[in-house]
């Protein structure tokens, strides 16, 4: 039984049970004093695990675990299934339920391990399952977990977990992740203007934008399938090109000026990204206009 808060920071971490090695990782891990088990939640420990590598098999814990995706791949498997783990995800794991954590690339991970009579209620109340333990697009909450983690010690790490699971469960009552995809709604239009209003800046891509509106990759992605029926990509690239031909409509010649003021920084790509879509090379285009 844990009776103090310890603290796990060097480098390569030892966590021990029973004075056996359970893992090396240079993960942060936060115990919380044992208490007596109440009606309620209680916390076990706070962690973050940056690239630890578990062995690949099922195991068993005697606690949940809420655990939300702070960079990186990986799956989660289950003895339902496999679920592909990315930045933003938020899972869960469940007691005495088989699990484990692959680490594909970079993964890292913050998670709250609990246990309590309120937990399975929590669960069955916003339909938790373990069947289908992986919510996307929770990313909005990684300044929250990782200020939480920051700030929890030895006086309010109990406090600090119980109110951190219960804020981010609130998300999944289904009036609250309508609030979720409406705000999120609200911020792909956001993020589609600005690239109708910067696409012409060679850096603008699916990658620099995502980051600056501090969504993950794989969700600007869908998300902008789903609004223009088109990948980013060729969303982008239409912008340019449709950019580029006004250009040479207005006189410009010089095809390398062209491409670079259209967003292009290649202007071989641009050429043969401009015939494909209009049946002719930028020269040609030019010319009938000339």
């Amino acid at each position: 039984m844990i009776s103090e808060l310890i603290y796990t920071t060097i480098n390569k971490t030892e966590i021990r049970r029973n004075g056996e090695i359970e893992k090396m990782t240079d993960s942060i891990c936060k115990f919380v004093q044992s208490k007596k088990i109440a009606d309620g939640i209680n916390i076990i420990n706070f962690v973050y695990e940056k690239e630890a590598n578990f062995k690949q098999s099922f195991i068993y814990s005697a606690c949940h675990g809420i655990h939300l995706v702070t960079g990186g791949r990986g799956i989660l498997h289950t003895a339902k299934g496999d679920h592909a783990l990315s930045a933003g995800d938020l899972f869960f794991t469940f007691s005495s339920k088989p699990f484990y954590i692959q680490n594909s690339e970079k993964l890292e991970y913050i998670y709250i391990s609990f246990i309590g009579l309120r937990a399975p209620a929590l669960f069955d109340r916003l339909g938790i399952d373990y069947s289908a333990p992986v919510y996307n697009d929770f990313d909005f909450l990684r300044e929250r977990w990782t200020e939480a983690f920051d700030s929890a010690n030895s006086a309010n790490i109990d406090l600090v977990c119980e109110g951190l699971l219960l804020h981010t469960l609130s998300f999944l009552c289904k009036n609250s992740r309508e609030m979720v995809v409406n705000h999120k709604s609200t911020g792909i239009l956001k993020l589609k203007a600005y690239v109708d209003m910067n696409y012409t800046q060679t850096e603008l891509n699916l990658k620099t934008v995502s980051q600056r509106f501090n969504y993950s990759y794989k969700y600007t992605s869908n998300a902008f399938i789903k609004l223009t029926r088109i990948p980013f990509s060729n969303y982008l690239c239409n912008l340019r090109l449709s950019h580029a031909r006004q250009l040479l409509e207005d006189g410009i010649s010089n095809i390398q000026e062209v491409a670079c003021s259209s967003g292009f920084s290649d202007a071989q790509y641009f050429s043969k990204a401009f015939k494909k879509k209009y049946g002719t090379t930028p020269s040609e285009y030019r010319k009938a206009f000339k």
